[in-house]
């Protein structure tokens, strides 16, 4: 699907899409499996090693990857 649409859309184009759609999916999966408390979804940004992590897998490796 990528290849198909690499001639109308630019790479960060694309990536950008990937990530807002992985955003909305992951996150409406999260407040589901979370109803009852729907705060804890938001604990692990507390976390100092959580926040690099996220970091390293927003930016490295997808920004640069693409």
């Amino acid at each position: 699907m990528s290849r198909k649409i690499s001639s109308e859309f630019t790479p960060i184009e694309r990536t950008y899409a990937m990530s807002v759609i992985g955003l909305v999916s992951f996150l409406l999966i999260a407040l589901i499996e979370n109803i009852k408390a729907p705060a804890e979804i938001f604990m692990p940004f507390l976390n100092p090693a959580y926040l690099w992590s996220i970091l390293y897998l927003g930016i490295a490796s997808s920004v640069i990857a693409f």
